[in-house]
């Protein structure tokens, strides 16, 4: 059941939304104040694309 559900959010709009924040921490990155705000886009960008099974710990 977790796999039809991983391919079904991944089709259905997961890469999409999984692209948008790796592109948002790529323009952060280019700003030097940026880089804490990057890192948790990255953070992100795993439970976009994998959220079953995922979490986010906040350090």
């Amino acid at each position: 059941m977790r796999l039809i559900g991983k391919i079904l959010l991944f089709l259905l709009g997961g890469f999409v939304s999984g692209m948008a924040w790796v592109l948002s921490g790529v323009l952060w990155c280019i700003i030097i104040f940026g880089i804490p705000f990057e890192i948790q886009f990255f953070k992100n960008v795993k439970l976009a694309l994998s959220p079953f099974g995922a979490t986010i710990v906040h350090d």
